[in-house]
């Protein structure tokens, strides 16, 4: 059983080192040799949650770090944490954060923990 849970450890791993590179499943699918259905279906059993949203999880917890303690652009705080796309990092931001990134910002920057 535990033969199971070992790559979709290491994809978990993987993705914690690697949030900032452009992934998707194709890509988790290549590195493992693992179908991405499967991918799919084991990590949700693993960890609760798909390996996508945990990415997205990932890099959301990076950039709210980054709006709070820098003064780079939105868009930019996107790029660096591994959107592509300003909108769609917005969007996700706003799912996990119940807020916008510039509100975001307004709210915790340089206000320390």
């Amino acid at each position: 059983k535990n033969r199971v849970k070992e790559p979709i450890v290491e994809i978990h791993d993987y993705l914690h080192k690697n949030f900032q590179k452009k992934l998707g499943l194709e890509d988790l699918s290549k590195i493992t040799g693992l179908s991405k259905n499967y991918i799919s279906r084991k990590f949700k059993e693993v960890y609760g949650k798909t390996p996508i949203k945990f990415l997205h999880e990932i890099r959301i917890e990076a950039s709210q770090i980054m709006l709070k303690n820098t003064e780079y652009p939105i868009k930019q705080v996107g790029e660096i944490v591994g959107f592509e796309d300003v909108y769609f990092f917005s969007k996700v931001f706003k799912n996990f954060s119940d807020m916008p990134p510039g509100k975001y910002r307004k709210k915790y920057q340089n206000k320390k923990l």
